[in-house]
């Protein structure tokens, strides 16, 4: 009897040898960098494991700023649910992510920044406007084609 341990993933970057990996990230900067300049982007967003394992590595490449939403109830040193390393204004953002299959965590993505960018505002007394999610972006999922929030079709990127 094998004392082996097999890890693997069933979807996103875990299910992706590091050849994969490696050739599907070249390929997602090329595409990303171009949706960054079409659609004027200031940030890309990003919750969970699937998000963060492609969109830090896009950021450096891109040098676009990151806006990292926590789950919910995960446990970490911040006392906010929304970080993001920059301080200039972000008006456009797009998340990134493998699959959209409810559509649960692009809509929790942008509840938590609308929520965050509300509060920001309400205790600074500024006028800065409220981020706007212009569409997402899917590193590995292929079938997504639409996706609503609060009854706008936000655009889906492969």
């Amino acid at each position: 009897m094998s004392t082996d341990v097999l890890f693997n993933g069933s979807y996103g970057w875990a299910r992706m040898q590091p050849e994969e990996l490696t050739s599907t990230l070249t390929l997602a900067t090329l595409k990303l960098r171009l949706l960054v300049k079409n659609h004027e982007i200031d940030a890309l967003a990003f919750c969970g494991s699937s998000g963060s394992a492609i969109a830090f590595h896009l950021a450096i490449l891109i040098k676009i700023p990151l806006i990292y939403v926590r789950k919910e109830k995960e446990q970490s040193h911040s006392i906010n649910t929304v970080e993001c390393n920059t301080d200039r204004i972000i008006r456009n953002y797009l998340i990134v992510d493998d699959l959209v299959f409810s559509g649960d965590t692009a809509n929790y993505i942008i509840d938590s920044i609308c929520e965050y960018a509300a509060s920001v505002r309400k205790l600074r007394g500024s006028h800065q406007p409220i981020p706007e999610c212009k569409g997402i972006f899917l590193y590995s999922d292929t079938a997504t084609r639409t996706f609503s929030y609060d009854g706008k079709k936000v655009p889906v990127f492969q």
